[in-house]
């Protein structure tokens, strides 16, 4: 390696010192035009990106633009598949009470008015609200109840049989499955 003359007079730590800061020197010039360079390619790849999608749209719009009828058509569908599974998760969640409910109203016996039936289907429960007119005519609804092979587990509040006429009761109850 040549040296100017002053340099020739320095001692071998500095000339070691000097080779390193030269080296350093020339990496980070390497370095600035490596990154000038990368950016000049990125905004051109920019560029050439606008241009691609510009193109994309104007060939997408002149291809599936065109047959609108198509196009209006396919929503439709979508609309009526989407309103079938609307319908479908509410047929899911359908439960047929109807027969159930003449089959236990049919077994009340006479003299028992009813003020409320309710079904919770997610529990498994059963409630009927009423009053009866005599203590006899709701012991009879228990043990008709109890015979329903829809119900089981049948409950009547001990607290409902201290009167002995119009006695207003709850039936609680497990539906079978």
């Amino acid at each position: 390696m040549m040296f100017p003359i002053r340099i020739n007079v320095l001692s071998a730590s500095k000339k070691k010192h000097l080779r390193h800061l030269t080296l350093f020197t020339y990496i980070k010039s390497a370095c600035a035009v490596v990154f000038a360079l990368l950016g000049i390619l990125a905004s051109l790849l920019l560029i050439v990106q606008k241009f691609f999608i510009d193109y994309q749209n104007a060939f997408s719009y002149h291809t599936v633009g065109t047959p609108s009828s198509y196009h209006d058509d396919v929503k439709k569908i979508e609309s009526t598949n989407n309103t079938l599974k609307k319908v479908d998760a509410v047929q899911q969640g359908f439960v047929l009470w109807s027969p159930r409910i003449d089959t236990i109203i049919h077994a009340l016996p006479n003299g028992v008015i009813v003020h409320s039936i309710s079904f919770d289907h997610e529990y498994d429960r059963f409630s009927l609200v009423g009053v009866a007119d005599t203590r006899q005519t709701l012991e009879t609804t228990e043990k008709k109840l109890s015979e329903l092979p829809l119900l089981e587990s049948i409950v009547i509040p001990p607290g409902d049989l201290t009167q002995r006429e119009q006695i207003s009761f709850t039936v609680e109850a497990t539906l079978t499955k």
